[in-house]
């Protein structure tokens, strides 16, 4: 009986172990350009393209940001310097490094995923989400609570 209960111990504890490991961080290149629409810092943008490659497959995503997003970036102090800044969301966090020349720069990224926003999201029925996608709710701002919203405008009572 005490091998028994000892076996299921070993066989979550190894479940939880290969979720843990499932969770990885993905790490890339970024190139971006600054757009200043106006002087005004609440119209400053950039524009923002990640690459990776993971499991055979490339990946490459443009958007737009807000500089205020942005987090530890100064356009003044990094017009020709090296560009260090992050972006903090609910699906993970992004490190930015590189170098800025006026208002284009390239570099390296790296994403570390949000272990709990991947629990979140299985309480919401979303489950298996690769570090890949994970990325990709990151870059678009998913958040649980919009998941959330969707379900009730859709008439989804399982929140």
């Amino acid at each position: 009986m005490r091998s028994f209960f000892l076996s299921i111990l070993l066989a979550g504890t190894i479940g939880l172990t290969a979720l843990a490991q499932d969770i990885k961080d993905v790490e890339g290149s970024w190139i971006a350009e600054i757009n200043e629409f106006s002087s005004l810092e609440d119209y400053r943008q950039a524009s923002l393209t990640l690459k990776w490659e993971s499991e055979g497959e490339r990946y490459r995503y443009t958007f737009q940001i807000p500089m205020r997003e942005l987090e530890s970036y100064s356009v003044e102090e990094s017009r020709n310097d090296p560009a260090n800044f992050e972006l903090d969301r609910e699906a993970g966090h992004l490190s930015f490094s590189g170098t800025m020349d006026d208002d284009i720069g390239s570099g390296k990224f790296h994403f570390s995923a949000n272990s709990e926003f991947v629990e979140e999201m299985s309480t919401l029925g979303y489950e298996n989400i690769s570090p890949d996608e994970q990325l990709k709710m990151a870059i678009y701002d998913v958040t649980a609570e919009f998941v959330k919203r969707l379900r009730e405008m859709n008439g989804d009572s399982q929140s």
